[in-house]
């Protein structure tokens, strides 16, 4: 399944089963394709799937979650924002975004 999941998220040309392939690596332990998750992450479409994909991967996903948030706007800044208060309860979200990021989302 594994295997399955980063074929479709690194060879598909068409977005759905990039989504499905980023759920299925979410399944697993994602250190070894982190890479990938971010390069996806990046497109807004995918970064709420490579963001659930983080946090069901890894034990302590904030750091990750904030340096993707750094690299995107809008709604994908929105859902990791939201993601990492629900992972963490370290995290404030209005605190984390506002501190921490040092921008503004335009779609709020």
């Amino acid at each position: 399944m594994h295997a399955l999941g980063v074929r479709l998220a690194s060879r598909s040309s068409r977005r759905e089963p990039v989504k499905l392939g980023l759920a299925l690596m979410g399944l697993f332990p994602v250190v070894r394709h982190r890479d990938l998750l971010f390069t996806l992450g990046r497109h807004e479409e995918f970064t709420l799937f490579a963001a659930v994909a983080l946090a069901n991967g890894e034990e302590d996903p904030v750091d990750d979650l904030w340096q993707l948030a750094r690299n995107v706007t809008g709604w994908g800044r929105i859902h990791l924002v939201e993601r990492s208060a629900t992972v963490s309860p370290r995290v404030h979200a209005p605190t984390w975004w506002t501190g921490s990021c040092g921008k503004t989302s335009t779609t709020v």
